[in-house]
């Protein structure tokens, strides 16, 4: 693995964070009265984003917002998120162990995740995560997000890698 560069997604991949992002989900539901939303229900949008959870959460419960309404809805979840980031997200199992035997066969490890940076590294310090990664990257980070390869190239610049023995 000496001189590669393995990039992961995180949500879904390294991290189960269906839990704490169906509990903000959910309190977004609250906020209209509504019940909370089951969380495997959730699972299904959670690699689409936040707005995509709360305009179907909604309409699950046939209720639908106008986008400025949306939006309010969205920087109140995106608030109530930070506030409870790592409450019940963890590795994956075996995902630890993983990272270090990549990290000591000598590879760059590296996270691309379209979820803002600053709640990327909030998440990944809160559960000791951090340190296996040169380069962290999140949909606002570089001007670019997925799928626009511009994310995963400019990912791997900055772990210093090289995009020919990039996986």
């Amino acid at each position: 693995m000496h001189g590669w560069t393995l990039v992961f997604d995180l949500d879904g991949t390294l991290v189960d964070t269906a839990p704490d992002l169906a509990a903000a989900t959910s309190h977004i539901l609250s906020r209209f009265d509504l019940p909370p939303v089951d969380e495997r229900e959730i699972r299904d949008y959670v690699g689409h984003g936040a707005m995509v959870m709360i305009r179907e959460a909604l309409r699950a419960h046939g209720r639908t917002l106008s986008e400025d309404d949306l939006m309010d809805q969205f920087e109140v979840f995106l608030t109530y998120y930070a506030a409870n980031i790592a409450e019940t997200s963890r590795p994956y199992p075996g995902v630890i162990a993983v990272l270090d035997a990549f990290a000591f066969e000598g590879a760059k490890l590296a996270v691309c995740t379209n979820k803002i940076e600053l709640h990327a590294r909030m998440l990944l310090d809160a559960l000791g995560m951090t340190r296996h990664f040169q380069a962290i990257t999140g949909r606002d980070s570089l001007g670019a997000s997925k799928p626009d390869p511009r994310h995963l190239t400019g990912t791997i610049a900055l772990a210093k890698g090289d995009n020919a023995r990039a996986v």
